[in-house]
């Protein structure tokens, strides 16, 4: 028996989970954990396809949308817009350069996937074939096969020549078998075109591709959310011809295509919902049956999927089955237990390897089975269906570049809970790789992964001992310790500070050059508490979105481990041409308190380096009332005015005049951060003692020592003119003075340089990060001018929850850090 939609119900969504009638599944479940995942405007996600070439994904949703996902960058690319109801199958033609989509509303549409452009719209013979369940190409013949809702097949040629041609022979619009009267609209339109060319002129304009945020200075096709949006300038109408029909290829819907090659070339297989595969042949133009594979006791259960190697075919199918057919005796040689709903897709490994291949199903779960269909593993990939699966295969041209994710193999999930998931592929017979082979950047993510495990939560002078955190923090120190001495550095050791601090790391990437030069990394492994609302455990790294979250992802295990992955590739590849010494401490969250003395004690063994009361504080303008508190602040020039502007140019919304980048980043800044008392929360009880926190944020030219002298007696003065009988104290647990860099460092042009290699853009010189205490410290006691490069985005939520940084940040500042050590050899 086969299962008929309702009306106005895609085949696609009629097919509702049922009870399993196969007994319990063959296998055991895994533990499996994605690489990464992405979510498409909420959506459930019904298909997707890989250009190989490039590394775009596109998935289709049920809202109509085909989104393109780029695997490189880990970010949404492209809006392909033009179905009007849902996609239900994808095929890429790589070959051609192009993309074919079939969707619930009736139609195919064709795209050029290198210029991502709509090239064509194309009909079915006629109007009421319903959806368009799956597609096949033939680039060996030119044509695309359509498996249809009506129980037929259909195929188009389609060549250059064809594409040419704007509108060839549309489709007849005839009335519906149940719905047989002609609409208002139509009945009362003047228009003497048919119907189905001013149906298709509709679509047409419909039609557009929509580029998410492009690097682009043209601004005339950007809409409100800054992304690029085109129409196509010219977009063919094609119809499959009458004669190239099949009317009623089988007694059900025609759910899945697929081809099988043969000694003489290839046959088409169809499955359907009659439960039967029919194998055909293309001869002269036409289609012709070459056989029908039948159970000999029928389950009623429908055929979803197919797939095909060699000469086996795979049926999977309505419930959970899997037939696997001999195609030389036609026969089914056994039934694969791995599921407990219906099984939706397949897919196969590469020809010329050990053969393997997945499966995926309504029940949530994915197994892969070897070549003697044995269920290697089984793990549950999705809440709800998993409606498509793909493998990407990476690309060999990007093994040496940042991007693990475009370089290596990926196995990829889509799910009616809305997300697309991408799971880590090994083939079974996938070759180990050496040491030697084993790339550092591909490593990075996973590291990180274990990394921030450590809850390596530094404690503050003010913060009550935690047990916990310090033997995190203390096996965090150890963890990058054996990272480091992994990846290639040498002299790695722990120094150690007072009792309840944490312990720096030290270690050096050596150069094999003689007369080498030294430069000094600076970071920190430490993080603040993970308090507030996470959307996910904060000691977890989670990828989403193109996105890294975790406490301490961004600020600063992340940069920490890109850095040290970037000096180890250079030293495998034998590219390192100064030493990289990386001093690593566990204490800036909390001020750095014994960072100085600890650097003091143990300078030798760096070595020389060349590169390195309240309401009356303030008035009601929030200025600091302080006497004397902004005589040494410097003036803002013109030329720093300009520049301001430029940059409130290029970040249009960000900051909305020079005058809040002058108080953000040259004005010193007083905070009052918490207010506290020893007594209940009542409001009628007067506490015994109040205590409060305060910041000040000083800026060039200021003074340390002499701000806090003016805090001091500005405080004095105050409390002394209450004339109260209280006992006031003023304690300051935490110094850090400013810095600024050089104008005459010339290792900023260094980096300036690195920066632009990599993303194409001139770097924006701000003034944040000179509070680290680590930069001034290392600068006077070194000797040596320091760099700063920040790898994040100011919406990182460093020290909130929900921390995060992009992947492509993380991975492009690893590639930085590398083509500016690369690039240090030659400065003087």
């Amino acid at each position: 028996m086969t299962q008929e939609s309702l009306p106005g119900q895609s085949a696609a969504e009629s097919i509702t989970p049922k009870l399993s009638r196969i007994g319990p599944v063959s296998c055991a479940d895994n533990a499996a954990h994605p690489l990464h995942a992405a979510t498409f405007d909420g959506t459930s996600i019904l298909t997707v396809a890989v250009d190989q070439k490039t590394g775009l994904l596109f998935v289709g949703a049920q809202s109509g949308v085909i989104f393109v996902w780029d695997l490189v960058k880990q970010q949404l690319y492209a809006h392909l817009i033009g179905h009007t109801r849902s996609v239900l199958t994808l095929v890429v033609a790589e070959e051609e350069g192009c993309l074919f989509s079939a969707s619930s509303d009736g139609t195919v549409r064709l795209w050029d996937i290198r210029k991502l452009e709509p090239l064509a719209l194309i009909y079915p013979a006629s109007d009421n074939t319903g959806d368009i369940l799956n597609l096949a190409w033939c680039s060996s013949y030119h044509t695309l096969f359509l498996g249809c809702q009506d129980t037929s097949i259909q195929w188009i040629t389609i060549t250059a020549d064809t594409l040419r041609q704007p509108f060839q022979n549309v489709p007849e619009s005839r009335p519906h078998k149940f719905f047989d009267s002609m609409s208002r609209a139509a009945a009362g339109s003047s228009n003497t075109l048919p119907l189905a060319v001013r149906t298709a002129e509709q679509l047409i304009r419909c039609t557009s591709v929509r580029r998410i945020n492009p690097m682009s200075n043209d601004e005339s096709n950007l809409d409100s959310n800054g992304d690029s949006v085109h129409a196509p300038e010219q977009m063919s109408v094609l119809t499959v011809d009458k004669a190239h029909v099949i009317a009623s290829a089988h007694f059900g819907y025609v759910y899945s295509l697929t081809f099988v090659a043969t000694s003489d070339g290839v046959m088409l297989a169809s499955g359907a919902g009659d439960e039967t595969i029919r194998l055909w042949t293309m001869e002269q133009g036409t289609l012709q049956l070459q056989h029908t594979l039948a159970l000999t006791k029928p389950t009623g259960d429908a055929i979803l999927a197919l797939a095909a190697w060699d000469h086996t075919l795979l049926a999977g199918k309505q419930g959970g089955a899997i037939d696997v057919w001999d195609l030389e005796s036609r026969a089914v040689v056994r039934t694969l237990q791995g599921h407990t709903d219906d099984v939706l897709c397949f897919q196969i490994s590469e020809p010329g390897v050990e053969h393997c291949f997945f499966s995926a199903s309504a029940d949530g779960y994915v197994c892969q089975w070897n070549g003697y269909f044995r269920c290697t593993a089984r793990w549950h990939a999705h809440k709800d269906i998993v409606q498509t699966c793909m493998v990407y295969k990476g690309s060999e041209s990007r093994r040496n570049s940042y991007s693990w994710l475009s370089s290596e193999p990926v196995f990829i999930t889509g799910s009616s809970d809305g997300s697309v998931r991408l799971w880590p592929f090994e083939s079974p017979a996938a070759i180990p790789r050496s040491p030697e082979q084993y790339r550092s950047h591909s490593s990075l993510v996973n590291r990180l992964a274990r990394f921030i495990r450590y809850k390596s939560v530094s404690q503050g002078s003010k913060m009550p001992v935690n047990e916990e955190n310090l033997e995190d923090s203390r096996q965090a120190a150890h963890f990058l310790k054996s990272t480091l001495m992994e990846l290639g550095a040498s002299d790695v050791q722990l120094v150690s500070g007072e009792m309840h601090s944490n312990p720096t790391v030290l270690g050096t990437f050596r150069s094999t050059q003689p007369a080498r030069r030294r430069c000094l990394f600076y970071g920190h492994y430490d993080c603040i508490p993970a308090s507030g609302e996470w959307d996910s455990y904060p000691w977890t790294l989670r990828g989403h979105n193109g996105y890294l979250y975790a406490r301490g992802v961004s600020d600063n295990k992340g940069p920490v481990l890109a850095v040290a992955c970037a000096a180890s590739e250079l030293v495998q590849t034998k590219q390192l041409d100064v030493d990289i010494v990386m001093l690593v401490e566990g204490e800036q969250e909390t001020g750095s308190k014994n960072f100085a003395s600890c650097l003091q004690a143990h300078k030798h063994l760096i070595g020389p380096i060349m590169v390195k009361l309240l309401a009356t504080l303030t008035d009601a303008d929030g200025c600091v009332t302080l006497e004397g508190f902004y005589t040494d602040v410097k003036q803002v020039s013109q030329e720093e005015l300009a520049y301001y502007k430029t940059i409130v140019h290029q970040v249009q919304g960000s900051f909305p005049t020079p005058e809040s980048l002058v108080a953000l980043w040259q004005r010193p800044s007083l905070t009052v951060h918490r207010v506290s008392n020893s007594g209940p929360t009542h409001s009628t009880v007067i506490p015994n003692s109040v205590e409060a926190s305060i910041s000040i944020r000083i800026v060039p030219n200021q003074d340390l020592s002499q701000i806090e002298q003016l805090l001091r007696d500005g405080i004095n003065r105050s409390f002394n003119a209450l004339q109260s009988t209280n006992q006031f104290t003023l304690d300051v647990f935490h110094r850090a003075d400013w810095w600024q860099r050089s104008p005459a460092n010339t290792y900023w042009d260094v980096l300036a340089q690195a920066v632009e290699a990599e993303w194409g853009a001139k770097p924006i010189y701000i003034r944040e990060g000179g509070s680290i205490p680590g930069i001034a410290i290392l600068e006077k006691e070194l000797s040596a001018p320091a760099v700063h490069l920040p790898m994040g985005q100011a919406s990182d939520h460093a020290h909130l929850p929900n921390e995060r940084i992009r992947l492509i940040n993380l991975e492009k500042g690893q590639a930085v850090v590398r083509r500016f050590l690369q690039a240090l050899s030659d400065t003087s």
